[in-house]
């Protein structure tokens, strides 16, 4: 498997970016594992302040939190943003 550009945890969720798609576990896959193609997000946001997480939206209309750290939020953006252009 490739490495990945780009990995977030927080609280046991794993965010990581590789040159195609975004994998998203959730508690250390124990509720899942999620797979998103790069070129299938139509957005990328920011959740309110006080929550820890990065809105995705895609354009079938399917939409995932990610949680991340605050701090890393922005970050995770734009990340995913960077990778969307390459």
């Amino acid at each position: 498997m490739d490495k990945p550009n780009f990995q977030v945890s927080f609280l046991g969720n794993k965010t990581e970016i590789f040159k195609d798609k975004i994998i998203y576990q959730a508690l250390w896959g124990i509720l899942g594992e999620v797979s998103i193609p790069l070129k299938e997000i139509s957005s990328v946001k920011l959740a309110a302040i006080w929550t820890p997480e990065v809105l995705i939206e895609t354009s079938g209309g399917q939409k995932y939190s990610l949680f991340t750290p605050w701090l890393l939020k922005k970050r995770l953006k734009q990340e995913i943003e960077k990778a969307q252009k390459t």
